[in-house]
């Protein structure tokens, strides 16, 4: 299979090469793109292909999404801009929610993020929830490629690469202030702030822009099916019963989590500068097995992500060279306090629980770009990168259950010591190092050469290495043409590569701890890789044809094959499983002069693992439709979107005919007590109304989100029965007003 795809994309690209030489017709001027997503101009040049290119003859399934979209559409985070995108889910719950990722061709934690060409995925677990921690108020535009990307972009580009650009004193001028709170069951007590303030200066060759914001809620109640007490923890550990509650209970929210950001740019001639930092308060209710905590229990987790970048980005030789020089900083900080919770009970009395804490994650680099005009028809890409990463010690504090607060100094369960300074209530504690300090340096060069055969031809070829300290060197290729079949219909044919680097917890984490997660690190795992071959055919139609402004259309297949996928088996982390991907998608968009706009958008995609079989815990069909319409002049403005996610199954325990009520009515389920759940699909609709440019300044918004009060869940991302023993419920009806000033 790996030589089959080179192979027929190989034999694709020579017959339509011999087409477009032996076609008679007379050489045209290239055709004008209807839309060029990353325009010509010094802020904007890094784009997530680092080309100028228009949508329709970029080589890679794209789609970008724009503030004004984003605003349309009522989105609140980037994992709700990715639901509206074929191929991707923005929001699926893990562990009671204590993780948070987005799928991508249904499988987690396999896209690279990038804000403003930085890699913003922590190398400590390869993971970043995309929620109120990025103001979506200083995003520009969000491009996603569909489908690896690390020719270009080397580590995490697995499946997908998503970059959030940021605004700057000229995309965003003026000041913005924005006010507004909400209320529901899936929101409760939610308000939030937002200034900016962006302008020129110096007669124009100076731009600024400065913004803060706060989020704060209760967060949303939930209602746990059959709460868990306690339960096996993951393998090699012993199998066990799960103790759990007959019927449901609803979380009663004990506090507010809080997500506060500022960013900022400054620019001047070829050089910008830019930044963005914030703080994170984030509580949970629901403990990572399934039960309801409350009180002293109550989760507080920080998830951070602090930035810092310098670019220098000008043109030579009348323009035909260009060159991008970026020099950054990344720091993550992730504590989880308690980090396991477990509710107290007749068989834990004072309850579990644990705590992370360290002093973060760092990453110092240094990327190089040149893009370079060649005679006969050829565009050449190429630079490199080099990095390090760099991780403080992980410490985990475990508390014993068996102590209260009127446990005596000398009375600690043995390997528990007297450390009452760290919990009163749980005066017994034991400190480990679930992950020891440890660094690498990575570095990596790459070329592209984008080739215009003929105006209706054009045919790319890429190559990347990639090295590190810390696994074996890693080689990468793409190709692919771009084929005008009709003037705006185009046809894409494309092979793309990419690779994940293991995280920190897999090859370095420690074994022993007190909490008995005995998964044993792999200090010699090498990279997961995937390899894709892709079709699309997309067209504008009807462009400027009476009230219809343009009608975009496109349609694609993609397979992939991953290898080297790295699992648990036997306790051990391994490159073991292979994966094979079928993915289907569609988009369109018709959009009407007034800014009107409807979308339609679907995807279906089947996974087969060699080592679980067909995975059984992703939706296999996603469709998402929306709109929005302008009416009285732009002042009023409508707009929605539905999703609709396909079922899905989740293994689960559950109470059978063979358990024994005890412990004061807690149910003991046997591990054989297993079931595969149906999750049915899931209707979800938002829908908003706004009054804009009232006075020329000021914008009114209500929003409506799960307007039909879905009761869904998630199934767990690795089906496994003994984690996640329950379905994992998520938020219902909530509602949002909010005002905005911008002067």
């Amino acid at each position: 299979m790996r030589r089959f795809l080179p192979t027929v994309l190989a034999g694709l690209s020579i017959g339509l090469f011999c087409y477009a030489a032996g076609a008679q017709s007379p050489k045209r001027p290239e055709p004008t793109p209807f839309i060029i997503e990353f325009p010509e101009d010094d802020d904007e040049r890094v784009g997530v292909l680092k080309s100028l290119v228009s949508l329709q003859e970029a080589p890679a399934i794209i789609t970008v999404i724009d503030s004004e979209q984003i605003d349309n559409m009522g989105h609140r985070t980037v994992a709700d801009v990715l639901q509206t995108i074929p191929g991707f889910e923005g929001d699926r719950w893990e562990l009671g929610g204590w993780f948070k990722t987005h799928l991508t061709r249904g499988l987690p934690n396999t896209t690279l993020i990038l804000r403003d060409g930085v890699n913003v995925v922590s190398p400590l677990t390869n993971r970043l929830t995309l929620d109120r921690k990025f103001a979506l108020d200083n995003v520009r535009r969000v491009e996603v490629i569909s489908g690896p990307g690390s020719v270009l972009w080397g580590s995490n580009a697995l499946l997908g690469v998503v970059h959030l650009v940021t605004h700057s004193g000229r995309t965003a001028p003026g000041l913005r202030m924005r006010v507004g709170g909400g209320h529901g069951p899936g929101e409760l007590g939610a308000f939030r702030t937002f200034t900016s303030w962006g302008g020129l200066l110096a007669d124009g060759a100076v731009d600024v822009y400065l913004s803060a914001s706060w989020f704060s809620t209760m967060g949303p109640a939930l209602r746990v099916d059959q709460p868990v007490i306690l339960g096996p923890l993951p393998r090699p550990a012993n199998d066990g019963p799960s103790f759990i509650l007959p019927g449901s209970a609803v979380t009663d929210p004990a506090a507010r989590d809080h997500y506060v950001d500022v960013t900022g740019r400054l620019g001047f001639g070829p050089v910008s500068i830019g930044f963005s930092t914030g703080w994170e308060r984030e509580h949970r209710e629901i403990s990572a097995i399934g039960s309801i905590v409350s009180g002293d229990l109550v989760s507080v987790s920080m998830d951070t992500v602090h930035t810092a970048w310098i670019r220098y980005r000008d043109r030579y030789d009348g323009s035909r060279i260009g060159l991008n020089l970026q020099a950054f900083m990344v720091h993550w900080m992730r504590d989880d306090n308690p980090f396991t919770a477990y509710p107290s009970s007749d068989l834990l009395p004072q309850g579990g629980t644990s705590r992370l804490e360290s002093d973060g994650t760092w990453r110092f680099g240094l990327t190089s770009d040149v893009d370079w005009d060649l005679p006969a028809g050829h565009r050449l890409l190429f630079g490199g990168e080099v990095y390090g990463d760099m991780s403080s010690d992980l410490l985990l504090t475990t508390f014993d259950p068996l102590s209260g607060s009127s446990t005596a100094e000398n009375a600690c369960t043995p390997t528990f010591t007297y450390q009452p300074t760290l919990d009163a209530q749980r005066p017994c504690a034991r400190r480990d190092i679930a992950l020891p300090a440890t660094s690498r340096v990575t570095g990596g060069l790459y070329a592209l050469d984008e080739w215009s055969v003929d105006p209706r031809l054009k045919l790319n070829f890429g190559l990347r290495g990639q090295f590190s300290s810390s696994y074996d060197p890693a080689v990468s290729l793409s190709g692919g043409l771009v084929a005008e079949l009709h003037p705006s219909v185009f046809l894409k044919a494309v092979y793309q590569e990419g690779f994940r680097a293991p995280d920190f917890q897999s090859t370095n984490g420690a074994q022993g701890l007190a909490s008995l997660i005995t998964v044993e690190s792999n200090p010699e795992l090498d990279v997961e890789r995937s390899r894709s071959a892709m079709a699309e055919i997309n067209a504008y139609l009807f462009v400027g044809e009476g009230a219809v402004r343009e009608w975009y259309v496109r349609a694609g297949y993609s397979y992939t094959r991953m290898d080297g996928v790295i699992s648990q088996a036997s306790g051990r982390f391994e490159n073991a499983a292979l994966r094979d991907i079928h993915s289907v998608e569609l988009l369109t968009r018709l959009r009407f002069t007034g800014s009107h706009e409807l979308f339609l958008s679907y995807a279906y995609v089947d996974v087969y693992d060699s080592e679980f079989g067909r995975l059984r815990n992703i939706a296999n069909h996603v469709l998402n439709a929306g709109g929005h319409v302008a009416l009285f002049e732009g002042h009023l403005h409508l707009g929605a979107v539905l999703t609709w996610r396909g079922a899905m199954e989740d293994l689960n325990r559950t109470r059978g005919s063979d358990v024994v009520e005890n412990f004061g009515g807690t149910i003991a389920v046997p591990s054989t007590g297993l079931e595969v759940t149906r999750i049915p699909s899931a209707p979800l609709l938002r829908f908003g109304v706004e009054g804009r440019r009232i006075l020329d300044v000021l914008d009114l918004a209500l929003w409506v989100y799960n307007a039909l009060d879905t009761e869904w869940s998630d199934a767990d991302l690795y089906f496994d029965g003994r984690i996640q023993p329950r379905p994992q419920p998520k938020p219902r009806i909530s509602v949002w007003a909010e005002a905005r000033i911008h002067w």
